[in-house]
C-alpha cells in the first residue's frame, strides 16, 4: 500500500476539522491546544511514508482527547494476516493471558510481567496507551488490548515474561490450536431454552431465567428473544447477564428493556454540541466577551417498543463487570429506571456515546464521540462507570479456578427479590 504525501495530509486534517465542531468532550484546554498539535504533526504525517507508521501518528493524535468512542480503524490491509497466538484480559488490576497457543495451556492466567525486557507499566506506557483509549488506571480497558496492540505493531517473535514462566510467541495461522480460559463454570445444573446467536437463555432448578447477552450489535437479539418468549414469559424472576457486553446499538438494548416495562423507557440523557456561527462572528469582532460559538444541547429520548410480546412484571437483576460498555451502559440505566432491576457485579467501562465516522486514505477510518452521556439524573459516568447496587469483584483466584462470584451473587439476589415477592416484602 502506498499513501502520497498529500493524502496523508488531507487524512490529518479530516481530523483536525471535525474534532472542533463534533466532539462532545472538548474541554477548553483541548480547544486552546488543538491548533498547535494539529501543525506539529502535520509535519510528522507529510514525512512518513510507511502506511502503519502513518496510522500510528493517526492513533496518537486523535487518542489525546482521551475518549473511548473517539479512534482510528486501521486500513484492512494493513492488519497481520495471521492470528496473533495469545489473548490478554484485565482481572483484579493486573494484565493475565486469557488465550496461549496449545502446547503451553500451563500459562492460562499467568500475569504478564514484561515484553521483550521491558517491564509491562513501562510497555504500556510507551507502546499502548498513546495509541488507544484505556480507561485509566481503574480500567486499563482490556478487551485484549495487549495483544491487539502487539499484533498490530510489533516484530515477531516476541518474549512475555509471566509470573509463570516465559511465553515465545511466533506468529500463527488462523486454524493453529489454542487454548484458553472458558468462561466461568455455574456451580449448579441449568436447562438451556435457546441457543441461538445473539442469545443464549437458561432456566433453573427453581425456575429463574437467565439470558446471557454477549452484545447489542445484532437486530436479530429482538427477534430471537421476542419469539421465544413463549419459554420464559411464566419464570419466577429473570437474571440478565450483560457482562463482557461491550455495546452495539441502544435500540437493541431498548428492546430488551420493553419487556420489562408497561410504558416508554429512558436510556438516559444526551449532551450534544452544537455551532453557532453567528456567535463565531462575534467572537472574531469581540474576542472572550462574546457568546460561545460552540454549546451543548441536552435531551433525553424515550423509547418504547409496542411490537414487544409481553410484559414481564417479575423481579429483574443485571449483571455487570468493567468491559460492560457503551449501549450496554445505556441498557443499565434503562433497566435501573425507577428502580426496576437491581444491579450487580462491578462499575461498567464508563464510555459511551454516538461515533461520528469519517474515511481516511487506505481505506482506514476515524470515529469522533458526539454526545456527552449522563444517567437519567444526570450524572456523568465517564471514565468513572456506572457503580452497581451490589458491587462484586472477580480475584485472580476466581479467574483462574472458573469461579464466577458475580454470577453466583447475581442468582442470590435474585432468589432474595422473588422470595420476598413471594411474601409481600419489598427488598
Amino acid at each position: 500500500m502506498t499513501i502520497t504525501m498529500q493524502e496523508r495530509v488531507w487524512g490529518l486534517g479530516q481530523i483536525w476539522r471535525d474534532v472542533p465542531y463534533h466532539f462532545a468532550r472538548f474541554s477548553a484546554e483541548q480547544a486552546a491546544g488543538w491548533d498547535a498539535l494539529y501543525q506539529a504533526y502535520l509535519l510528522r504525517v507529510a514525512a512518513e511514508e510507511d502506511p502503519l507508521r502513518y496510522y500510528a501518528l493517526l492513533c496518537r493524535f486523535l487518542n489525546t482527547l482521551d475518549d473511548g468512542h473517539t479512534y482510528v480503524r486501521f486500513p484492512q490491509a494493513l492488519l497481520p494476516p495471521y492470528r496473533v497466538p495469545f489473548g490478554t484480559a484485565f482481572v483484579d488490576g493486573r494484565h493475565v493471558l486469557s488465550a496461549v497457543p496449545q502446547a503451553q495451556a500451563g500459562l492460562l492466567g499467568a500475569v504478564i510481567l514484561g515484553v521483550n525486557g521491558v517491564p509491562l507499566p513501562q510497555y504500556l506506557a510507551e507502546n499502548v496507551f498513546p495509541y488507544v483509549w484505556s480507561g485509566g488506571d481503574r480500567l486499563t480497558f482490556a478487551w485484549g488490548l495487549l495483544g491487539y496492540i502487539i499484533g498490530c505493531t510489533e516484530a515477531f517473535p516476541l518474549w512475555i515474561e509471566t509470573d509463570a514462566g516465559p511465553l515465545h510467541v511466533r506468529e500463527a495461522g488462523a486454524d493453529a490450536p489454542q487454548a484458553s480460559i472458558p468462561r466461568p463454570r455455574v456451580a449448579e445444573p441449568m436447562t438451556r431454552l435457546c441457543d441461538e446467536a445473539p442469545l443464549k437463555i437458561d432456566r433453573t432448578q427453581d425456575n429463574l431465567c437467565v439470558l446471557h447477552i454477549p452484545h447489542f450489535g445484532d437486530a436479530a437479539l429482538r427477534d430471537v428473544l421476542y419469539r421465544q418468549a413463549p419459554r420464559y414469559r411464566d419464570c419466577a424472576g429473570f437474571l440478565i447477564d450483560v457482562c463482557g457486553n461491550e455495546g452495539g446499538s441502544s435500540d437493541n438494548g431498548d428492546a430488551v428493556a420493553a419487556l420489562f416495562f408497561d410504558g416508554p423507557v429512558p436510556d438516559g440523557m444526551y449532551q450534544t454540541p452544537v455551532y453557532r456561527a453567528h456567535a463565531a462572528a462575534r467572537v472574531s469582532l469581540f474576542g472572550k466577551a462574546a457568546p460561545p460559538a460552540r454549546a451543548l444541547e441536552t435531551e433525553q429520548e424515550e423509547k418504547a417498543w409496542p411490537a414487544a410480546p409481553v410484559r414481564l412484571r417479575q423481579p429483574v437483576v443485571v449483571l455487570s463487570d468493567g468491559a460492560t460498555a457503551s449501549a450496554a451502559e445505556s441498557f443499565l440505566i434503562a433497566m435501573r429506571h425507577q428502580g426496576r432491576a437491581r444491579v450487580v457485579g462491578e462499575r461498567s467501562a464508563g464510555t459511551n456515546g454516538q461515533p461520528l465516522f469519517g474515511d481516511l486514505p487506505g481505506g482506514g477510518r476515524y470515529a469522533i464521540c458526539t454526545q456527552r452521556c449522563l444517567t437519567n439524573d444526570g450524572e456523568d459516568y465517564d471514565r468513572c462507570g456506572l457503580r452497581p447496587d451490589v458491587e462484586v469483584c472477580t480475584t485472580l483466584a476466581d479467574y483462574r479456578s472458573g469461579r464466577d462470584p458475580i454470577f453466583s451473587e447475581g442468582l442470590r439476589q435474585l432468589r432474595r427479590l422473588v422470595s420476598a415477592r413471594a411474601g409481600g416484602c419489598i427488598l
